[in-house]
């Protein structure tokens, strides 16, 4: 649960720091669009495979090697930012990498949580899932604003790496 909750409150620091990010690179929304089309496309793509691979492969450990992608994707990402060395085509290719990750990433999550709890806890452990989600998107979201208000593009992603840290330590 806590690897979880780290994932998705850095997840959602990104999802809001990010689309700013490109309006402040570019200025145009048409980059805006395409980049949630960037991490879109792979998520689809990769579902089916993503939903095989977590029914028969062990789901703690493709959540451990999601979570350790998206860390290295992130660190890498957030170096570009605080050097001042994003460049548009940098955002594409981590999109389309985030979203292949995700694909793994979602399917696993969720085919663990029966398999960790026991049958009559199922629905509970569900429904605190779902709240923490819904937690996270709203100080996540929050987040975002304040450290990009306080430090700028740069603090969020540290943040969100920092973040990371801890979704890759707590799933491990």
């Amino acid at each position: 649960w806590a690897g979880q909750v780290t994932h998705a409150f850095a997840l959602w620091v990104d999802q809001i720091a990010k689309p700013l990010l490109i309006l402040s690179l570019t200025g145009s929304p048409i980059h805006l669009g395409m980049i949630l089309v960037a991490r879109t496309v792979p998520a689809v793509g990769f579902g089916l495979i993503a939903g095989v691979v977590a029914d028969n492969f062990n789901r703690r450990a493709v959540l451990l090697i999601t979570k350790v992608i998206v860390l290295g994707l992130t660190v890498v990402f957030t170096a570009l930012v605080v050097t001042g060395l994003m460049e548009l085509w940098h955002i594409y290719a981590y999109n389309v990498l985030r979203g292949a990750t995700m694909a793994f990433d979602q399917p696993a999550r969720r085919a663990m949580i029966p398999s960790i709890v026991p049958s009559h806890l199922v629905t509970n452990a569900m429904d605190l899932s779902t709240g923490s989600m819904t937690a996270t998107r709203i100080a996540g979201a929050a987040g975002a604003g304040l450290l990009i208000s306080i430090f700028d593009f740069g603090g969020a992603y540290v943040v969100t790496a920092v973040m990371y840290v801890g979704a890759v330590f707590f799933t491990w």
